[in-house]
Formats: C-alpha cells, structure tokens, sequence
C-alpha cells in the first residue's frame, strides 16, 4: 500500500512542468563543449549532434531557420564550440536536449 498522498498527473503534465522548471531556473546559457557525432545538416536542413566535455554529454537541435541566422562557424566532428540556447525537453520521448540559438 502507497503512503503517497500527492497530486497525480499525466505524463504529458509532467514533462511540461520539466520544461517550466527548466525553463525558470537555467533559462539561456552558454555551454562550451567539443561536438560529437556530427554528420552535417538533417536532409530537413535542422542539425542535430551532441556536445561532450571530458565528463558527460548532451543531445543538441539546431533549427533550420535558427541556423542560417545563428550558425558563427562550420561545424565538424571534434571542433570545440561555445553555444548559447537553452535546455529542452521533447514529450515524445522524455528526452532532455540543448537548443542551440547561436
């Protein structure tokens, strides 16, 4: 028997209030990291990679549109990059990324 007496929510609802959170406590930030796993624009022209640093790694989403106005530099495998965005989750999957903006 559960001694859990708390508010029950979808998990939609729940990967929302993430979002919020995440949204409210780190906000833009700018994280420096080497890419990894780069294989060039999604054929939807959208980027999709990671950033790694000697200790973890993140999945990163650079938009089409976001792109051409934000990409500073060429991106290739191993290159040491500094970027500004934020910390996304997609409900899909539950999953946390890096949105890139510039």
């Amino acid at each position: 028997m559960s001694r859990f007496d708390g508010e029950v929510v979808s998990v939609s609802e729940l990967i929302e209030r993430a979002r919020q959170a995440l949204d409210r406590s780190v906000g833009m930030v700018a994280v420096e990291g080497e890419v990894f796993e780069y294989r060039g624009p999604h054929s939807s022209g959208h980027y999709y990679f990671k950033l790694r640093d000697g200790e973890a790694s993140i999945d990163v989403k650079m938009w089409r549109g976001t792109a051409a106005r934000g990409l500073r530099c060429a991106l290739e495998e191993g290159r040491a990059v500094l970027g500004i965005g934020k910390l996304d989750v997609w409900p899909k999957r539950g999953m946390l990324s890096f949105l890139l903006e510039e």
